[in-house]
């Protein structure tokens, strides 16, 4: 079953929400980067976005929901060769 909350009731109905016609939520503002030691790796204490991102590849270690599929590669093969004739 798929439910979704209809602002007109104000309430969960049954059934998939109708296809939005505008963007009516605003942009999203990432928090400020809080750091952290990074305990099981080297305990090393990373500061900013930039320092995690090294620290994860320096580990060779990927985060999760960031990664790059394989597929996008592929596909930027196949249009590089379609736009060269």
């Amino acid at each position: 079953m798929i439910y979704h909350y209809d602002k007109e009731l104000g309430k969960v109905v049954e059934g998939a929400p109708p296809p939005r016609t505008s963007i009516d939520t605003p942009f999203h503002i990432m928090p400020m980067f809080q750091e952290y030691r990074a305990v099981g790796v080297d305990n090393r204490i990373v500061k900013t976005r930039t320092e995690h991102k090294n620290m994860l590849k320096d580990h060779g270690f990927i985060e999760v929901g960031n990664e790059q599929s394989p597929m996008i590669d592929k596909k930027r093969e196949e249009w590089a060769n379609d736009e060269r004739g």
